[in-house]
Formats: C-alpha cells, sequence, structure tokens
C-alpha cells in the first residue's frame, strides 16, 4: 500500500463515529438526500457516484432505495470496507477520476470539494465530473460555509485548502457548464434560509472549546462538541446544479 492509498487513515482509525455518531451522519446525509429530491428528477436504479464516500451513510441511503452506487475514496480502506459491505468503488485521489468511473445520472459530493488542492484542481474536478454526467444529469455539493465557519475552517481538518463559499461555488458552478438549481445553505440539515441562519447564529453561543476540554475529552477521549459543530452547527453550502447540453 503506497502513502497516497494511506491518506485519511486517521481519519478512518481515530475519527470513526461512535454508536450516537453512526445515527447521527445517517440523519444527516438522509435529510440532504430528502431535500435534494426535491428539486432533482431520478428515475429507479439510477447510477449515482460519491466522492469521497467517508464512512459510507449516503451510500447506504441511496443503496436501499435502489440505486446503483459508485464509491471514490482516496483511502484504501474506506473502499476495501464498501466492498466487503457490497458497493463498487475506487482507491484514487480525484481529480483525476479513475477511468473505471462509471456514466452517472448524479454525483455526490459531500465535505470534499474543500480537500482539494486549488481552484485550478477544483474547476478539474467539476469539469471532469461534467464529463461523465449523463444528459441532464445532477450535481450535489455539501461544503463549509467560510463566512460562518471562518478560521475554524483552517482548524477543523489539516487538508483543507479550497476556500468554498456559496458565492464562490456558484461561479465555479457556471464555469464548469451546469445549470444552477439551487445556491444556498444548510444548518443543521435545515434548508430555510432564514430558520438556517438563526440556528447558525444560535449555535455560535455554544461554548465548544470549553465543553470539550472540561466535560467531553475528559470523560470520552474526543472533541464530541466541537465534531457537532463540524456536522451540524456551522453552516454549510448546499446547492444543486444540473448539466447543460
Amino acid at each position: 500500500m503506497n502513502s497516497s492509498e494511506t491518506t485519511y487513515q486517521e481519519y478512518f482509525e481515530n475519527r470513526k463515529p461512535s454508536a450516537l455518531g453512526q445515527k447521527l451522519w445517517f440523519i444527516f446525509n438522509q435529510r440532504l438526500w430528502m431535500h435534494a429530491q426535491k428539486i432533482i428528477q431520478l428515475k429507479p436504479n439510477s447510477q449515482i457516484n460519491e466522492i469521497g464516500v467517508g464512512h459510507g451513510h449516503f451510500l447506504e441511503r441511496v443503496r436501499q432505495q435502489g440505486h446503483k452506487t459508485f464509491g471514490i475514496d482516496i483511502n484504501r480502506a474506506v473502499i476495501e470496507k464498501m466492498r466487503t459491505l457490497g458497493f463498487e468503488g475506487e482507491c484514487a485521489e480525484a481529480p483525476p477520476l479513475p477511468l473505471n468511473t462509471p456514466q452517472a445520472d448524479l454525483f455526490w459530493l459531500s465535505h470534499l470539494i474543500e480537500h482539494v488542492g486549488d481552484c485550478t484542481k477544483a474547476r478539474q474536478l467539476l469539469s471532469e465530473i461534467r464529463g461523465k454526467l449523463v444528459p441532464g444529469g445532477y450535481i450535489v455539493i455539501i461544503a463549509p460555509d467560510i463566512l460562518s465557519w471562518k478560521q475554524e475552517f483552517w482548524n477543523v481538518d489539516w487538508s483543507h485548502q479550497f476556500p468554498t463559499s456559496p458565492y464562490r461555488m456558484e461561479q465555479l458552478l457556471h464555469e464548469t457548464g451546469f445549470e444552477i438549481l439551487r445556491c444556498g445553505t444548510q444548518t443543521c440539515t435545515v434548508i430555510n434560509p432564514i430558520l438556517a441562519f438563526i440556528l447558525d447564529l444560535v449555535h455560535k453561543l455554544i461554548p465548544y472549546n470549553l465543553l470539550d476540554h472540561l466535560l467531553f475529552r475528559p470523560l470520552f477521549k474526543r472533541r464530541l462538541a466541537y465534531s457537532w459543530m463540524g456536522v451540524f452547527g456551522w453552516r454549510q453550502i448546499f446547492m444543486i446544479g444540473k448539466k447543460t447540453n
């Protein structure tokens, strides 16, 4: 196993969700998928590709609906785990997309685009995704809104490189040939812009570092309050694009 295949080994080994965390991650993906399905129109047994599989909660959700799935992740242990569960996938750093990436009706990128090297690689990735989408295919992007995360964008993960904001991602989707079906944000899986903004403000009142220092780290050896903020607390981009002809 070469070094590129063990990238994110720390995430795979040390940041595995607890039993409660697994349920919360599943709810996170389930609710955002529910919101997306109100906008996109997929036929039964559609091909759905995810880049950045993580712990596999999204692919598990769409497989339950009978869709075909394909996962791409930079960590081989992630892909091997998914294969044991019956999923198809490839260990690769994207971009470029693996040659065996199937033509898809939908690409799902959740907390992935902020990890690409720079704006040039981000453009390359979205261009390659467009090339792998069927006519009228969709892309869904979920990413930190740096306008909410501020300095925590850099602190929460060592590999965050490409700062993401709604307007920046809107420009990038237009640049790579997508029609914007939704350009907005979500907080705690709430997509109503007013409620999401209020929830974002409320979460910023939580003394998450203090809670972790005094409570969660001594008891559970984990930064649970900080993890909550990264998934549900700080505002996130939730964008949907459609491949134009």
